[in-house]
């Protein structure tokens, strides 16, 4: 049986290959909300563009403004990614999943696996 992660990641991995071969460039109508304003791109125009923003020494997500230092993104950029996964969690909170790993928590913030695995203080204990 697949879990919701295989299949969150075929889901995705299906909508950007059939918007690649019709020629689309927004978002699916039935896309995360966080995808508003982005585009599905072929994964080797994204590493050619990472690498050329990466040695123009530009923020690798946008390409607008130098990142922070010794980091890769710019403080914006970085604080988006800090609100769209917050935003994730929350949602599988509210859906009653595990938010490290999608499987059913029980009404816990985790699954009894992935909580035994989490110790305190916010490091994971497995390898």
């Amino acid at each position: 049986m697949a879990t919701a992660r295989e299949i969150e990641r075929c889901r995705l991995l299906t909508i950007a290959a059939v918007w690649r071969l019709i020629g689309g460039r927004r978002a699916p109508l039935n896309a995360p909300s966080e995808w508003n304003g982005w585009h599905v791109f072929n994964p080797d125009d994204e590493r050619r563009r990472y690498a050329a923003r990466g040695a123009a020494g530009l923020c690798v997500r946008c390409g607008e403004c130098p990142p922070r230092p010794g980091r890769k993104t710019c403080q914006r950029c970085a604080y988006d990614q800090v609100l769209r996964a917050r935003a994730f969690r929350e949602r599988r909170r509210r859906a009653g999943r595990c938010t490290e790993c999608g499987e059913p928590s029980g009404g816990a913030a985790r699954c009894p696996v992935c909580r035994r695995s989490y110790r305190p203080g916010g490091r994971w204990a497995r390898s």
